[in-house]
């Protein structure tokens, strides 16, 4: 498993020659594919596969900066789901800065706040997603 720093060095990396043609194809749609199936399996609530398969879509290389960027944000939610807080919490860390939707990483992380039962800390990340997008909705658990 990599850390957040090998998960930014790989985001690094992707965007590094944005706009060349380096990636073969057929290991984009591999790394597309393995990213809809994760998707699918996350609406499921089937968490397990849903992390494998955003963990195949990475290590695949062939995500744009954003499906990667989202890929991550989405690993990190599967770890909060199947309580690997340790691991959801380092991956978060590392998106906090250059995730490109910042609101979900906050919601993300009020997941795992009150996962932990730390509700005041679900509060905070809460607030701190809805004051950059009002719409988000709070996460069920959250008191």
């Amino acid at each position: 498993m990599r850390s957040a720093a090998g998960w930014i060095a790989i985001l690094i990396a992707s965007c590094a020659g944005c706009g060349k043609a380096q990636i073969p194809a057929r290991e984009v749609r591999g790394a597309e594919d393995a990213y809809a199936e994760a998707q699918e399996a996350l609406k499921q609530k089937d968490y397990a596969t849903a992390l494998d398969q955003f963990e195949a879509a990475i290590q695949g290389g062939g995500l744009n900066p954003d499906l990667l960027s989202e890929a991550l944000l989405r690993k990190a939610e599967c770890h909060v789901e199947l309580g690997n807080y340790d691991e959801a919490a380092e991956l978060l860390d590392s998106l906090e800065d250059q995730a490109p939707e910042l609101d979900q990483v906050h919601l993300v992380r009020c997941k795992l706040y009150a996962k932990q039962g730390d509700s005041a800390k679900a509060r905070a990340a809460f607030d701190a997603a809805r004051a950059i997008n009002p719409k988000v909705e709070p996460p069920p658990n959250l008191n």
